[in-house]
């Protein structure tokens, strides 16, 4: 009986430990907390005619700091006109019309009717796509400022979608392990 109260009590510790959560005041990010290798906190975004709210995620380790680099690569990525200009709606749009063939030949016609249909332009890509991440990479061996948006989709729940943009410039889509 003491085995379990002991076993019990280890359990109360790890949970009392798992929810004290680490919170940094950035002067450019803002309140984030840490989360398994981020420091994390909500971020509104205008995507496809729509508001989102996705995570705004920068790489950085509990016992690591944000680096200038970090900082750097989120306001000149946030005063670019990628956002706005439908420079990421075309190359998704790019992306899926390249995609779309292999899919439906894997998959076959019930899921590609449903999850890869045609579309004939980058707005009717939002029923498809969800934007759910902004990642900003840690880059210790170059000057590139690394950013990663990550979206659900439907012609790939597993792996997701996602668009590298290095120095403010569109560099790949593809699945989420691009950037991850």
């Amino acid at each position: 009986m003491a085995l379990i109260s002991l076993s019990l009590e280890r359990l109360a510790v790890v949970r009392s430990i798992r929810k004290q959560e680490v919170t940094v005041n950035d002067p450019i990010f803002g309140e984030v907390t840490q989360n398994l290798g981020h420091l994390e906190r909500q971020l509104s975004l205008e995507f496809l005619g729509s508001d989102f709210s996705i995570i705004l995620a920068i790489s950085c380790w509990d016992d690591e700091e944000i680096l200038p680099d970090q900082r750097n690569a989120f306001e000149k990525f946030m005063a670019s006109n990628l956002l706005s200009s439908g420079a990421i709606e075309e190359a998704i749009f790019t992306h899926y019309l390249r995609v779309v063939p292999e899919i439906r030949e894997r998959t076959g016609q019930p899921f590609a009717s449903a999850n890869v249909p045609d579309i004939s332009s980058p707005y009717a890509l939002a029923g498809l796509i969800k934007p759910t991440d902004l990642l900003i990479k840690r880059t210790l061996d170059a000057p590139k400022r690394i950013v990663g948006l990550l979206f659900d989709c439907t012609w790939d729940i597993d792996n997701g979608l996602a668009v590298r943009i290095e120095n403010e410039k569109i560099v790949e889509v593809g699945s989420q392990d691009i950037v991850l």
